[in-house]
């Protein structure tokens, strides 16, 4: 008899083209499939092709998004349809479906579609930012009109999932609160966007689980962990607003004459707004002993973390975060903004080690400055191995 179908619905599914990417969804597909209790079909809404991927079939059609805003709910219509095709096309057999997974709110839309065609299949949708509803969203001249048509449509959505997931319990917070949450509520566009959306509802009670992004313990490890010259620091982020490279830099402007031979490594490349030219400026006015590393292949990522004394992203609007557990499990410990996801992972008595103040390069200078003249051990208050939470996961979701 053929096994059931778990069908993941994302479009952070790495391609043949990028396979570094959003790699950590491709880890749970993985780890699903390695539980042999599903077969796993990945329905990828961005691409214009189906393609396999290291043993997974990707169902690719192009979704129809520009003006999407302007009638929701006939886009949805319309781009489910394309889903439709684009399953037959592929011979699969929406009748074997079970579960069907998706990433982040705009992919419920196709987990309604599948589940009005075959009403036993389980919705579940999963949220990977502190941002779960895009209230950030609908900016500019319409923003007035944009921001609360936004809200309220994936608030429906998000009310027909069987499942809602979190990859944190600040997120899984949000998703219960938003517009009204008291956690990731410091970023000021968040503000300005939990204030115009002040008068909206909270969703209706709904079963919220957390499951944090974990690792592929086989990938990230301390195999060949060897040691070093001097003192490296290491970041891995994208420059944007909110990753906050720039206190890193004040704090290292602040120590760098009091910590010997010390070199940092920043890798990432620009995202918007200008913290990539905010950085550079700030690495030639102080002399800073800073290397800026394009992006690279996903695959050298655990040797990078290897070569480091101490992992450092002061990030002050992060969901989870799964560079932060990859590097510990490669033997480099972090240091991160507290209020964050990374609270659910540092016990209490150690918060002070490890979870820096916001946008305060002196509390993230203290602290950088404690553990290189201290070198206090890491340790972790909750499970990192995929293979582990996934497999608990699916026991959950079969309640």
């Amino acid at each position: 008899m053929d096994k059931q179908i778990y069908v993941m619905v994302s479009t952070y599914f790495p391609t043949l083209k990028e396979p570094w990417r959003c790699s950590f969804v491709y880890d749970m597909v993985h780890a699903i499939q390695k539980t042999r209790r599903y077969e796993v079909v990945v329905v990828k809404p961005d691409s214009s092709d189906s393609y396999d991927f290291r043993g997974v079939h990707v169902v690719g059609f192009r979704s129809i998004t520009k003006g999407g805003w302007l009638c929701p709910w006939l886009f949805g219509w319309i781009n489910s349809k394309r889903m439709f095709r684009a399953l037959v096309r592929d011979k699969i057999d929406i009748g074997r479906i079970a579960v069907a997974h998706g990433q982040l709110v705009p992919m419920a839309t196709f987990l309604n579609a599948l589940k009005k065609r075959c009403g036993s299949i389980k919705t579940v949708l999963q949220f990977q930012d502190p941002d779960p509803y895009g209230m950030l969203f609908g900016t500019g001249r319409l923003s007035w009109i944009k921001k609360p048509m936004w809200f309220v449509y994936h608030r429906n959505l998000v009310e027909k999932m069987d499942l809602l997931v979190g990859i944190s319990n600040n997120v899984s917070r949000v998703i219960k609160e938003a517009p009204h949450q008291t956690v990731y509520d410091t970023y000021e566009p968040m503000i300005a966007a939990m204030n115009q959306l002040r008068h909206f509802r909270s969703i209706k009670d709904k079963r919220v689980y957390t499951l944090h992004n974990a690792v592929n313990h086989a990938i990230f490890n301390r195999s060949g962990l060897e040691s070093h010259n001097g003192f490296v620091i290491g970041c891995v982020a994208v420059f944007r607003d909110w990753k906050d490279q720039l206190s890193l830099l004040r704090a290292v402007s602040l120590v760098k004459d009091q910590i010997s031979d010390l070199k940092v490594k920043l890798v990432g490349v620009h995202h918007s707004g200008t913290m990539l030219e905010d950085c550079c400026k700030c690495i030639e006015e102080n002399n800073l002993p800073v290397e800026i590393i394009p992006s690279f292949d996903h695959k050298e990522l655990p040797n990078f973390y290897k070569s480091l004394d101490l992992f450092v992203l002061p990030s002050y609007f992060e969901g989870f975060g799964c560079v932060f557990t990859e590097a510990w499990n490669c033997g480099t410990p972090f240091i991160t903004c507290e209020g964050q996801a990374m609270d659910d992972l540092i016990y209490p008595d150690d918060r002070k080690l490890w979870l820096c103040k916001e946008r305060n390069p002196e509390d993230l200078a203290a602290k950088i400055l404690y553990f290189y003249r201290n070198r206090p051990m890491q340790r972790l208050a909750a499970e990192t191995d995929i293979d582990i939470l996934v497999p608990q996961f699916l026991d959950q979701l079969a309640l």
